[in-house]
């Protein structure tokens, strides 16, 4: 019976999600993956361009941390506002747990696949190109190279300068300077997450997590305890609009990006992560009201549908409410 009931409900979450998002996120793998492959336009290098003549310095945040970070403090913040603040059944919380999740990660790989595709689109130098490619006549000769563009030779237009450097990968990452890759997954990831505490928190369900925190009546102790989570709420979301910002000016600071760059990668995520987010609310409450859960109430104030099997955190399995019609 135990089994029966946990592939039930299984089906149930299932049932639930948005699985055009799972098409989209391995459709934007497969793209991200095929541009890796593929050579970025070949834009000229002019040898006394001083905007390519900064130095090769090492990352300060490496490329799997700029979305990491965001991506743990969403989880955490998805959890909490799911499993604690707005706990309902053991279905209803899987469901809307996987729905969010799904709905971030679809906007980080939408906007993970426009960043690359755009990179060899547009072929951009990095600041420290130069330094990267090591040209076979030396930046600091400079009577040689205005020589050489004086008689018509092709140092200021030919894209396929002569580069002592031997590390191709290396080579071909000096000319996808736009947009900021780090900037653009940190922003999504981070924005979403922000967006997703903004309205949980003081939104969602006509500010139903405002009333539950600001109650006059409440013992000194439990407002206390009500303080010191709704701070921990702001931290949160301060830190996901926050540390975007500072991935961004890390790669100003390491001769990786233009500040133009940056604002495109900003740009991007602060474009679709809204746009997903507001698609996976919407699913939200249509099957909060389909299956007739009021997350205005707590979880033992909650009206279990008849016919379903209920337990003292609420509903164990959903029980289809009709949805009122003509």
């Amino acid at each position: 019976m135990g089994a029966s009931n946990w592939r039930r409900d299984a089906r149930t979450v299932l049932a639930q999600q948005d699985w055009a998002l799972l098409i989209l996120i391995f459709v934007c793998a497969v793209g991200i993956g095929i541009c890796e492959f593929k050579a970025p336009v070949q834009r000229p290098v002019f040898l006394y361009d001083a905007t390519i003549s900064y130095a090769n310095k090492p990352n300060t945040i490496e490329d799997y941390w700029a979305p990491l970070i965001p991506a743990i403090v969403f989880v955490f913040s998805l959890a909490l506002v799911e499993c604690y603040l707005f706990r309902k059944s053991k279905v209803a919380t899987a469901a809307a747990f996987l729905r969010f999740f799904m709905a971030g990660w679809a906007a980080l790989m939408v906007v993970g696949f426009l960043t690359e595709l755009f990179k060899i689109i547009c072929g951009r130098l990095r600041p420290d190109f130069l330094d990267r490619c090591k040209p076979a006549v030396a930046p600091g000769e400079v009577s040689a190279i205005f020589d050489a563009v004086g008689t018509g030779d092709t140092w200021g237009t030919n894209p396929r300068v002569t580069c002592t450097a031997d590390d191709d990968k290396f080579l071909r990452d000096g000319r996808v300077s736009f947009p900021s890759g780090h900037s653009s997954t940190a922003y999504v990831v981070g924005w979403f997450g922000c967006f997703y505490l903004i309205w949980g928190t003081s939104v969602r369900s006509d500010h139903q997590m405002s009333r539950r925190l600001y109650r006059p009546h409440d013992s000194a102790l439990r407002r206390v305890g009500k303080e010191l989570l709704s701070c921990l709420l702001l931290v949160l979301q301060l830190f996901q609009l926050s540390y975007p910002w500072g991935v961004g000016v890390s790669r100003f600071r390491d001769n990786r990006h233009n500040a133009s760059d940056i604002v495109a990668g900003f740009m991007l995520g602060v474009t679709f992560a809204p746009a997903l987010l507001w698609r996976a609310i919407g699913q939200h409450d249509y099957w909060l009201n389909y299956y007739g859960i009021d997350e205005s109430q707590p979880p033992s104030n909650q009206v279990i549908p008849a016919g379903s099997n209920g337990d003292a955190g609420g509903l164990t399995s959903f029980q289809e409410v009709p949805l009122a019609g003509p």
